[in-house]
């Protein structure tokens, strides 16, 4: 083999070590007894929504919350609205105007759009509850989602907990059925390192987290959920994923409109992955600071630019030689077979309790690392916007099943 060539392989073995390596780690560390002991408590809470022309959601999203099955005397609901120009304020405030079932609703108003962070960041002021939980307009939480997320905080050793999306629309498209490979996957890892340590990936559209805990976020943060996860584990707390804690969520039915869903939680991972590495390698964060932040930081900072240069060293490969194209084909359906064997034991520690699709699983990862690549141009050409766009798809979604 010639220069290229060994360096093509070395690369192609790096990724699939580590990514096999990566998964069957979690798939054991799922499977060990519970390292959280939850309880039944009620402590007070704040639930924060922020909004921009959220009209098509929002009177939906009131409407869930009043039916959560938690003391409605413990709960308070703050929606800060980032100077929408739409109805929705109109919609929040006649919600408000029928008293229902003795909800604590505010209303907050922005005249200017800063963007998702420094809507939070207002409204931490506002908050008297004993745990912060957030919960972005176009998701519906299950009935008992709050208790189950607050069960978490029994353990002094827990300080922010995020909970497990289902998606409401998975078998729409194909762009709907490789998000659901995507997340057969995604669970087992959030799980895994839950029980090893903490997750860095939250959800916002269910966050959680102690109130003595907060502190202002990054005016320009883009994954402020994540961003949250991470700096709560840097003050030596736990930053967990709960199984048992659902929420509703479409998922984008164009693949058009994944790559904008996923541009930009990439931007925004790939910034606090960057901002928070001082954490890796660290003693003091013990398993999360030897093996999860670097983990994640390699799958999001370091695979998607091994994988653009393995992609032109491979059109150069096979340029220069076109029977080398029969190597890899062989190659990759040999890793696809491998691959199916490894994640039927999936079906062994998933909540889902199903066995992922190896091919949706190949695609979504595909897909997502084109995402990344992405997302780092933009950041690399200054197009990187703190303020979140909505995805006109999804918005259509909501409205039909209104």
């Amino acid at each position: 083999m010639n220069a290229v060539e060994i360096v093509f392989w070395t690369g192609i073995s790096i990724l699939i070590a580590f990514y096999v390596g990566y998964y069957i780690v979690m798939v054991l560390a799922v499977r060990k007894s519970g390292s959280i002991q939850r309880a039944l408590i009620t402590p007070s809470v704040s639930l924060i929504i922020p909004t921009f022309n959220e009209e098509a959601t929002i009177t939906q999203k009131l409407n869930n919350i009043k039916e959560l099955d938690y003391p409605k005397n413990m709960m308070e609901i703050l929606v800060v609205d980032s100077a929408s120009t739409d109805n929705t304020r109109k919609h929040v405030k006649a919600f408000i105007a029928e008293k229902i079932n003795e909800l604590k609703i505010s209303l907050i108003e922005q005249e200017k759009r800063k963007g998702k962070a420094c809507a939070l960041n207002e409204a931490w002021a506002l908050c008297h509850g004993e745990i912060l939980v957030l919960s972005d307009a176009d998701s519906l939480l299950e009935q008992d989602s709050l208790r189950q997320v607050v069960s978490n905080f029994a353990n002094p050793s827990v300080g922010a907990v995020t909970g497990r999306q289902i998606l409401i629309n998975p078998k729409q498209s194909a762009a709907t059925h490789m998000e659901r490979g995507y997340r057969d996957l995604f669970e087992i890892l959030r799980i895994g390192e839950s029980q090893l340590d903490s997750t860095p990936i939250f959800h916002g559209e269910l966050v959680a987290f102690r109130r003595s805990l907060n502190e202002d976020l990054s005016s320009d943060s883009v994954a402020d959920d994540t961003e949250l996860a991470i700096r709560i584990r840097k003050k030596g707390y736990r930053a967990i994923y709960d199984p048992n804690a659902k929420f509703y969520e479409y998922a984008p039915p164009t693949l058009k409109a994944r790559v904008k869903q996923k541009q930009r939680r990439g931007m925004g991972l790939i910034q606090q992955f960057v901002r928070f590495r001082n954490l890796m390698f660290n003693r003091a964060f013990g398993k999360y600071g030897f093996l999860i932040l670097p983990g994640e930081f390699f799958m999001h900072v370091v695979s998607p630019l091994m994988l653009a240069t393995l992609v032109v060293l491979f059109i150069y490969i096979i340029i220069t030689n076109p029977l080398y194209i029969l190597l890899v084909a062989f190659f990759s359906v040999s890793f696809l077979i491998v691959a199916s064997g490894i994640l039927m034991v999936s079906k062994l520690v998933s909540p889902t309790n199903r066995i992922p699709n190896p091919l949706a699983v190949m695609l979504a990862f595909l897909h997502s690392q084109m995402c990344l690549l992405l997302s780092f141009f933009l950041i690399a050409t200054k197009k990187r916007s703190h303020q979140w766009e909505k995805i006109e798809d999804i918005r259509s979604l909501w409205k039909a099943s209104t």
